[in-house]
Formats: C-alpha cells, structure tokens, sequence
C-alpha cells in the first residue's frame, strides 16, 4: 500500500504501509533549487493528509514527522507504528517435589563397568504432601495496526489436571492421598497426577509366591525362578537374577544380577495405550452420537406427554439405529483386559464402566445418566491422550548378562557388563553394550554401540538400525554383519573401532572411531 507525491521540482515523498500493518514508512528525496540546492517543501498537514489517504490513523509519531520535514537528504522515516499485542501465559502447574519419575539409566563406559548405585529411584511422597499447585492463565492484550483494527491474540489455555486416585485436590492445590511413589505425565496442557504404591517382594519370586502382578512399581529382593512372571505398570528392580522367566514392565526395568533364557520387556505402557487409544477412537464418536440421540428422544416423549421407560426406549434406540455399538465396546473392554497391569488403571475401570453400562446393564436397564457418566469419564481420558506428549527420557532396560534371551524395550536397551550371548535384543532407540555380542541380533531404531562384536570363532552376529541410523564397534570379528535400513554389510575380517553409517546416495560406508 503506498501513496505519491511528487513535487514540480521533482521533490519526492512516498510512504508505504508493512504487509503486516504494523508500520508506516516515509521515505523523502529532497527537490532542488535553480541554484541545484537541497529543497523541503513538506509540511506536517502534507504527511497527515497522505496518511489519511491510505488509512494510518494509528501510532502517528509527530516527533518524527517534525524530523521529516526538515530533511535534506534522500532518508526514511517510520512515521507510524502499531501497538503489538501482548502473549497471554498459558496456565501451568508448579511443582513441590521432583517429578521426574522412575528409574534412571545406568553410565556405561568401554571397560564394561557400571555403577548400578546411579540407578536411582525418586524416594516417595508422604501421605498429604503437597505435590504441585495450579496456576490460572493470564489472558493476553490484543494489539492495533497502524490501521486502527485489532490484532487478536491467542487465548491464554488453562492448565488441564487429571488425577488417579492417589491425588486428590482442594483449592487449585494437589495432594498425595496416600504415600507412594508420584507419577506425572504431561501431554500439551494437560496434565494426569497419581500416586502408586510400590510393592516390595522380599526375597524369590518362585512356585511359593505365585505371580506378581502390580498397578504401580515393583522391587523383587530376590531371584525369578523357572516359569515365573512379574508385570507392572510401572517400573521392575530385580536385585538378583532371572532364569526362564518373564519381566513385563509398563515402563522401564532393571535387573542387578544375569539373566538366561528369559523375556524381558519395558515400555509395555507405550504400546499397550496405543491399541487401547485406538479403540476408544472408534467406539466413542458412536457413544457421544448415542448418547445425543436418545437425549433427544427422550425429551420429545416428554413433550407429548407420553410415559417414559428410559431402559426400554434406550434399549430399543441401540437395538435399531446402534446395533454395531456394543461389539466396539467388546472389543475395547478385551484390549484392555489383554493390556493386564501394564496400563493405568484408568483404562481397564473405564473398560468395566462401558462394560458394565452397555453389555450387562443394571437391574434397571440402560439409563441416560449412567450413559453420560461414562461418557464424560471416557472424553476426559480421550482428550489427556489426544494430546502431543511431552519429550521426556526414554524407558529401557538394563542387565549385566544375557544369555538366550529375548530384551525389549521401546525406548533404550543397556547391557552393563559382560554381554549377550545368543539372544534377540530391540529397542526403538538405542542399544548399548559395554561388553560383547556374540551371536544373536541387535534391532534399534537409531544407534547401537557395542564393544566387542561376533568372536574370533566366527559366530553369526547380526547388528541393525533404521534408515539414518548409525552402527559403533570398538571391535568386529569375521562373520559379523551390520545392516542400514535394507542396505547390509558382513566383516570378513576383524575391524575397528569403526563407525557405519549410510551416506547421501543410500550406500553404507565406514569411518574410523577414535575412542
């Protein structure tokens, strides 16, 4: 947007509006004389009219016009300048305890030694601590073009708090119901708090003491015997070793001592909420548009006085426009209780509640109001998971030895000491190990560092990352084979430290390492 004046004595003043309205700009070339002298002929009247003519009637800075109109030389001057809005506070959470929840990894070094003492746990949270307070949002200003029209700013979004049952709330504040450990995830804006308990199982985990399965975190002082499984939702300690048993853990899991022919898995809680996430997407929109529709129903009944058998007209509603509903509810209410304990229990009451509510009814029948409790139950969970998750430190496992075992892990996978022996290891991260592979196969997602790979007898090893990621041996043997994506590469002699990594053209290449 501009407007032109231009003088006999070819005095020139042109002042241009920003694309984004929030200045105006003067620029002057002075006219000249007979005698070829710098000549100002503006005048303040002069300006504000050509700023009238193209609409600046805001941030006018008279200062700077009285500047203008005395310039001799070719200048620009900003003449006009908005107001700028000003950005609201989203409203947050402040914490009075740490809340970087669960176990932390152990350091690795290529001697193959690990403090396991840096694996630490967060210490508890007492029976009605305080654990954080809420803190509203501050709405934002709008701002004013040089146009005079309002720049709009962004609402300011409330900070959104879900709590299980160890929290509970009084006034904005948050508190521990009773003592355990704290767990927060933060998805966006929105926050889920709870309390767990951790169970503690002195000594082994065998035919004697059955099981263990736990909504929280467990700590097994002890060995896991032949046959025997442990799963939690959150993390699992194991102080000694784990023969022929399963570890299912919801998020990470460390074992102090070997491990030989068994299954171990963290992350659990990822996938498991996936599928359940999954799910609730489908049978939900049909919930909400049930739920509506029977509302709707039931008040035109009442309109024309006609006596109303909730159970019955919701009962016949489903029956003839929601036949599909109750077989979307099946199969959510079986892929939570397939999830077991490596989900929050959130999801397994919200798959008793739809259960319970739509399959078996109460005594009196299917009513709106159990409908619309489980339904606000069910968008509170949908909405928390709906939401971007914050980056936070990736779950993993980690153990001194393996031998003939199967280790995942959706986030990092740590051998501490010795190595692995014939066993499959995936990660959706990294893999590192300070000792030897031999035999086997390494899967991660991104990088995979390992000290000594395959053995001077030429055992078959196997290493693989995803496309972009990279491979680091400090030693490979004969018969090791690296792959890239779908690009492979075998050593048929020893090599390293080396670093493979694949190149622009899609080819996989090697580079020294130094260490």
């Amino acid at each position: 947007m501009n407007n032109l004046l231009t003088k006999e004595k070819k005095e020139v003043c042109r002042i241009d509006v920003s694309s984004d309205y929030m200045e105006a700009v003067l620029h002057y070339s002075p006219g000249r004389n007979d005698e070829n002298e710098p000549v100002n002929e503006l005048t303040p009247e002069i300006i504000h009219q050509l700023l009238e003519g193209i609409g600046v009637v805001h941030g006018i800075d008279d200062q700077v016009i009285e500047g203008a109109i005395h310039c001799l030389q070719n200048q620009s001057f900003t003449i006009a300048t908005a107001t700028p809005p000003v950005a609201g506070i989203d409203g947050s959470l402040t914490f009075f305890v740490d809340y970087s929840t669960g176990l932390t990894p152990p350091k690795l070094d290529w001697s193959g030694a690990a403090n396991f003492r840096d694996i630490q746990v967060i210490p508890e949270v007492q029976e009605g601590s305080i654990i954080a307070k809420a803190n509203p949002a501050v709405q934002g200003t709008p701002g004013i073009s040089v146009l005079g029209i309002e720049i709009p700013v962004r609402p300011a979004l409330d900070v959104v708090v879900q709590t299980g049952k160890g929290i509970y709330e009084k006034d904005g504040s948050y508190f521990a119901s009773f003592s355990g450990r704290l767990s927060v995830e933060q998805r966006d804006n929105r926050y889920f708090l709870d309390v767990s308990k951790q169970l503690v199982h002195n000594g082994a985990v065998d035919i004697t003491s059955g099981n263990i399965r736990f909504q929280g975190d467990i700590e097994i002082n002890g060995d896991v015997h032949e046959t025997m499984k442990v799963e939690a939702a959150g993390d699992i300690e194991v102080y000694g070793q784990v023969s022929n048993a399963s570890l299912i853990a919801g998020k990470s899991a460390s074992v102090k001592k070997n491990v030989f022919s068994s299954t171990i898995s963290s992350g659990k809680s990822v996938e498991s909420t996936g599928g359940l996430y999954k799910h609730l997407n489908g049978c939900l929109p049909v919930v909400i548009e049930f739920s509506k529709k029977l509302e709707a129903v039931l008040l035109e009944l009442e309109k024309r006085g006609h006596s109303i058998d909730e159970a019955v007209v919701a009962q016949k509603l489903m029956e003839r426009e929601y036949p599909n509903l109750p077989s979307l509810i099946k199969l959510f209410a079986r892929e939570a209780s397939h999830s077991g304990h490596s989900v929050k229990r959130e999801w397994s009451e919200l798959a008793n509640n739809l259960y319970r509510t739509f399959i078996m009814k109460s005594m009196n029948g299917l009513r709106i109001d159990q409908v619309n409790s489980v339904l606000n139950d069910a968008e509170a969970l949908h909405a928390f998971y709906d939401a971007d998750e914050e980056d936070e430190e990736p779950l993993f496992v980690s153990m001194p030895y393996a031998l003939n075992s199967e280790i995942f892990s959706s986030g990092n996978i740590y051998i501490t000491g010795q190595g692995v022996y014939n066993s499959t290891l995936k990660a959706g991260r990294s893999i590192e190990v300070a000792g030897s592979v031999k035999g086997g196969h390494l899967i991660a997602g991104q990088f995979v560092k390992v000290k000594h790979a395959g053995s001077e007898s030429g055992v078959k090893t196997k290493i693989t990352v995803g496309e972009g990621g990279t491979i680091e041996l400090y030693k490979a043997h004969a018969d090791v084979t690296v792959q890239i994506g779908m690009k492979k590469l075998t050593f048929y002699r020893m090599a390293g430290p080396i670093k493979v990594f694949m190149n622009e053209a899609g080819d996989i290449k090697t580079s020294g390492l130094t260490y």
